[in-house]
């Protein structure tokens, strides 16, 4: 109903709920899993928060909460939401891997240029200069200009990528798109991608960033 623009039946679908399970916050939860999917992500954060306050013990709200934030680039938040998952669950495989990127993202090299907030290890390529000419072009044809800085995360091995896309490693792919934030893995020998057109590859999941954006507004 969220999704749809129809905030009122949503509300009142989680009232009955509250009625029906005073004590339980699963509607809340599994409303903001559904609203994160789509984008959504602001009112998937008051959902997930107010699932917290309800349920404390419970680790899958925070765990939701840390990947959404992970997903916009607010890092910090992400930390913190993950690190009380992880006090209540140290078991939890994906709230650990996040944890892990999470310290990994903090040693990479930033770059910041006009548009662009770029997270890459010391050996990947330079692209700020490429990124800011594709942010011209394709702004342009969408006729749509993002009022915040956007996040670039270049990871040089299979297994981080991978865990930034799903949160486990195994995942094989070239580049992915949460909205404000865009990842990809490096063109390298070695990795199971191997060399290819990275050119292409950012400008597609800029694309997809560009959209995802826009349509959120």
């Amino acid at each position: 109903a969220y999704i749809a623009g129809q905030e009122k039946a949503c509300d009142t679908r989680l009232a009955q709920a509250d009625a029906q399970w005073p004590r339980r916050s699963d509607a809340y939860v599994q409303a903001a899993e559904f609203l994160e999917m789509a984008f959504q992500r602001d009112k998937a954060e008051s959902l997930l928060k107010t699932a917290i306050s309800r349920t404390p013990w419970e680790t899958k709200p925070r765990h939701l909460l840390g990947d959404l934030y992970l997903n916009d680039g607010y890092n910090a938040q992400a930390l913190a939401a993950l690190e009380e998952a992880k006090a209540l669950d140290p078991y939890n495989v994906k709230t650990i891997n996040y944890l892990r990127l999470l310290d990994d993202l903090s040693k990479y090299d930033q770059l910041a240029t006009q548009h662009f907030v770029i997270y890459s290890d010391k050996d990947a390529d330079p692209i700020g200069a490429y990124m800011e000419s594709t942010y011209a072009d394709i702004c342009q044809v969408f006729n749509y200009w993002p009022n915040t800085k956007l996040i670039i995360q270049i990871y040089p091995h299979d297994d981080e990528f991978s865990v930034r896309m799903a949160g486990v490693p195994g995942v094989e792919n070239f580049g992915v798109s949460f909205g404000r934030v865009l990842a990809t893995i490096a063109p390298r020998a070695g990795t199971a991608q191997g060399n290819f057109n990275f050119a292409r590859v950012l400008r597609h999941e800029f694309v997809h960033t560009i959209n995802l954006l826009q349509t959120q507004e």
